[in-house]
Parts: C-alpha cells; structure tokens; sequence
C-alpha cells in the first residue's frame, strides 16, 4: 500500500468516527443556525432603524461573520476533543502500531477534519448569501444618481470575502492539533486554544501586530465587504495577499511543528 493509500485509508477511518457521532454535525449546525437567525434580526433592525442600510451584500456579509464567531469556537472544540479522546482512550497506540507512518495518520486526521470544518462553513456561506438574497436582494451601491459600486463589484468582493477565511480555519485546525498532540487532553487544548485565541486578539488590537496574527484573517475579509457595502473606503490588495500569505506560513509552520512532534512522540497510552 503506498503512502497515499494509507492516508486515504486514515481519511476514511477518521470520517466513518465522525458520521458516527451524529453530534458532531447536528449540535454545530443548530448552534450555527440560531446565530445567524440571531443576528439576522439584529443586523436588520440596527441596519434599518440606525443606519439606513438596505443592502443584501452588507447582511449575507455580517450575519455570515457572526455565525463565523460561533464556527472559530466549535473548530477548537471538536478538533481538540477529536485528537485528545484518541490519547484518554487509549487508541492512537493501536492506530499506530498499524501499518501507517506517524505522519501519515497526521495528515490523515488533519484532512478529515479540515473537511469536516470546510463544510460546516460551506453551509454557513449558502445561509449567509440565501438571507441577503431574501432579504433586500443584491443591487449596486447608489447615492442618487451616482453609482458607487456595481452589483457586479459587489458581488465578486463578497466571493472573495466569503472564500477567504478558509485558509486561516485550515490553519486553525493545524493549530489546534498541535497544541494537543503536545498537552494529549483535550480540555487543556481547548483552554490553550481559546486563552491564546483571546489574547493575542487583544494584543493585536492594541498593536501594529494584528497584520501578523493569522487568526484576524478568519473575520477581517468580511469586515472589509461590510465596509464596502457601506460605501467606506477599503484596501482589498492587502486584505487578499496578507491573509493568504501569513495563513499559508503560518500554517505550514504548524503543520512542519506537527509532524516533528508526532515522530518523536512517546505513545505510552
């Protein structure tokens, strides 16, 4: 069996456990549909009462950047109790005495639940573009006469916005994984993951660093098209190449980090 087989296999093992636990679907996607019917009804009322905005690009955008909140939050959680169970179980001592390389159950596991998180996302953006579309529809940005932004305009930058946050929840997934290959439970990554989470988000915030910090690029291409249907002035060019650059370093960082980790790792459970 050759070494893409073995990973497939993987693929396959990790995505037959989490079709088993139905949970691990269906409490997201309830959890993820409150927020957005939730904010669906706050972001209209304040964009109607408060700043006149009528635009379906502004609410597929913001209700879609609220329930992304919820998705941040959930990725820690079930990639970390994903990989810790394997280690308070026992199991990842039987999985590897197998005929798979440490690395390859690496990235096995890490495809299955980027996969798992891709989709979760996926629906979000099918809920998000549904809403704005029911909602006020997708019409260019005017003001009187003048035609600020096209709906073609829009329309493309809203792609791009809602396309964009993928690389950094891959990256995320990466993290997440490391953190509890290291720690081996997953309550002490889940406390890692969301304490480092809120503290660089922090630190960022008070500081020229936030452009560094891979985990901002999950919200702020969404922030940008919010802006843009407003009618404020944005910087796309640098949105795009610093979420994807910082990500995909970052990422491939973390993912070199793991499989080092995972080599040299003593299983004793």
């Amino acid at each position: 069996m050759t070494r893409g087989k073995r990973i497939k296999a993987v693929i396959r093992m990790e995505w037959t456990k989490i079709r088993g636990k139905k949970s691990a679907f269906i409490l997201p996607l309830i959890t993820m549909a409150f927020v957005l019917l939730a904010g669906y009804g706050f972001k209209l009322g304040v964009t109607e009462k408060f700043m006149g905005i009528e635009s379906g690009f502004y609410l597929a955008a913001t209700t879609t950047n609220t329930a992304l909140y919820i998705l941040t939050i959930l990725t820690v959680v079930l990639v970390a109790v994903a990989v810790g169970n394997e280690f308070v179980a026992g199991t990842i001592r039987y999985i590897l005495s197998r005929p798979i390389r440490r690395e390859e159950w690496l990235l096995g596991h890490l495809a299955a639940m980027v996969l798992m998180v891709v989709i979760l996302y996926l629906i979000i953006i099918l809920s998000g573009i549904i809403i704005g579309a029911i909602t006020y529809g997708y019409s260019p940005l005017t003001e009187k006469e003048f035609v600020i932004h096209s709906q073609k305009e829009l329309f493309n930058k809203l792609i791009i916005a809602l396309l964009l946050p993928i690389l950094p929840l891959i990256t995320l997934v990466i993290a997440i994984e490391l953190v509890t290959l290291v720690s081996e439970s997953p309550g002490t990554a889940i406390g890692i993951g969301l304490g480092a989470g809120f503290a660089l988000s922090i630190l960022s915030n008070q500081t020229k660093l936030g452009q560094f910090f891979w985990a901002n690029y999950i919200f702020s291409p969404l922030e940008e098209m919010e802006k843009m249907s407003k009618g404020l002035p944005t910087d796309w060019g640098a949105i795009i190449w610093w979420s994807i650059g910082v990500s995909l370093i970052t990422g491939l960082i973390l993912l070199v980090s793991s499989i080092y980790i995972i080599r040299r790792k003593e299983i004793l459970a």
